[in-house]
Order: C-alpha cells, then structure tokens, then sequence
C-alpha cells in the first residue's frame, strides 16, 4: 500500500452531492510492529494539514481483500460544509479501484461535546 485518495462529501453514497473534501494521501510510511501492519501520512498545505493512520485489522493473504481502520485528522478546511453527520466517503487505491461507503456516526469540528465542569464539596457530618 503507497497510498489512497479520499473523498468526503455530505450526504451519502445514494446521493452524492457536488462539493466536498478531496485528499490524496500517499505515500504512506508504512510500518510493522508485532506484526501488525500500519500507514502514517502528514502533510501541510498553505491552508492547513493532513495527518493519517490506516491500520491492519488482521493479516491478509497477498491478492485478497483486506479489513482496514483509517482515522484521517484535517485542519483548514470549511467545516460549516459538513452540517451533518451523514456522510459519504468515498476511497480510492492508486490503481483506480474505489469504494463508496456511508458515514452516519462522523464527529465533524467542534461537534465533541465538553464534558461538564462540577465541583465536589464535602459534607461535614
């Protein structure tokens, strides 16, 4: 694996909308460690950065398909264009094969909630 090129756009795979982000990440460093297999990107932009990380769920024969983990971070980029969660994605290998996938679980921007301030106080009895 060198790389892939990702495509994220609102809405889902049943309807894809004009507009979006478009990354191309690659190459990949890939590393192994305990024989796990795993790829890191970084890039910057004048705009922002890119920062990735695909990781082996479980070891693949050579030919066969794969089950992957890609956590992908991106500063810079017009996050109001992502009102939803609903997304599509859209991954793309460097050979020309792509899959469509549906995302309705994405956390977009400053979507993680902060978790509330409390103060204890102890009670003298």
């Amino acid at each position: 694996m060198n790389g892939i090129e990702v495509l994220l756009f609102p809405g889902g795979c049943a309807n894809p909308t004009a507009g979006g982000l478009i990354l191309g990440l690659a190459p990949f460093m890939v590393h192994t460690v305990n024989h796990v297999s795993y790829g890191t990107f970084f890039g910057s932009t004048s705009t922002g950065t890119e920062a990735a990380r695909i990781v082996q769920i479980s070891p693949t024969p050579a030919g066969a398909c794969g089950e992957w983990s890609i956590n992908i971070e991106v500063s810079g980029i017009n996050a109001p264009l992502f009102v939803s969660n609903s997304l599509g994605l859209i991954i793309e290998d460097l050979d020309g094969n792509a899959e469509c996938f549906d995302i309705d679980n994405a956390i977009i921007g400053n979507q993680i909630p902060t978790p509330p301030k409390t103060m204890r106080r102890r009670v003298r009895r």
